[in-house]
């Protein structure tokens, strides 16, 4: 008979290290921190106070370059939600003399000078019954938006004239504005 070591010292060789990682090991990191901790809680008062110029300035600087890239990326982002008609397109900010007090006349709308279906006296608007388009009315911009593509330059003209006179949401006469573009280039 051969007095071989049985497979169970090879088990118990692993249950040791594994007591030893998982409960003998931070017991001791505990007991040894409990000790350390006013000398450690010293030294990381010392090194932010020999620091904290330098980490404010750098605190600084990282801030104001975050903002300078939030706002080039937010006005690209109003700029593209502008071109598709989804957002108003932004106003330029009126100057100190521009905007004197109350006896000063209002400022002048600027032109429409989008393309829109020829209208006038002779032409009234259409009502929603005559519209490319059923329930028109219930449907939000969202959805109106969506399925100007499908129309034609006639129908599309449509809607610009029924929208300008009732509701006149923005965000459809964006997109219409945009799709007119699209046809006269």
């Amino acid at each position: 008979m051969t007095d071989d070591k049985p497979p169970v010292d090879a088990a118990d060789d692993l249950v040791a290290k594994m007591l030893d990682l998982l409960v003998y090991a931070p017991l001791g990191a505990a007991t040894q921190l409990k000790e350390q901790w006013p000398h450690l809680a010293q030294q990381g008062r010392e090194a932010a106070a020999s620091g904290l110029p330098m980490y404010r300035t750098v605190g600084e600087f990282a801030v104001k370059n975050v903002m300078q890239k939030v706002e080039q990326h937010a006005g690209g982002i109003t700029d593209l939600l502008a071109s598709l008609g989804l957002v108003p397109k932004s106003q330029p900010a009126q100057t100190a003399s521009e905007d004197e007090g109350p006896d000063d006349e209002a400022p002048e709308a600027p032109a429409d000078t989008s393309p829109v279906a020829p209208s006038g006296p002779e032409l009234s608007a259409p009502t929603a019954d005559e519209l490319p388009v059923g329930g028109y009315d219930t449907m939000p911009a969202v959805e109106v938006v969506k399925m100007l593509q499908s129309l034609d330059a006639t129908e599309r003209a449509t809607v610009r004239t029924y929208e300008e006179t009732n509701r006149g949401r923005r965000t459809i006469l964006g997109k219409l504005d945009q799709l007119a573009q699209r046809d006269n280039a």
